[in-house]
């Protein structure tokens, strides 16, 4: 499975994901609308056992990386819903 990620807001919270995915066996991680820089504090190395699909936006992400045929779990944590 993979875990996407909308316009974070800081590249530390991408690194969190990032090592959250590794721990929870996921096999890829997007960003949506954010980049990430790498971190010192980045213990795991995840980046050489999870790959980063980096995304410029939604549509991008809809188009080229959503896996074809996948059921899309979302979870929102406030903020505006996503459109349909």
């Amino acid at each position: 499975f993979g875990i996407g990620i909308l316009h974070p807001k800081t590249s530390p919270n991408i690194g969190t994901l990032w090592r959250s995915a590794h721990q929870l066996g996921a096999s890829i991680l997007y960003t949506i609308g954010g980049r990430y820089k790498v971190s010192a504090t980045d213990t795991l190395n995840v980046p050489a056992r999870i790959p980063l699909v980096e995304l410029d936006d939604w549509n991008s992400f809809a188009e080229w990386a959503a896996p074809k045929g996948a059921v899309w779990v979302v979870v929102e944590m406030g903020g505006t819903p996503l459109e349909e």
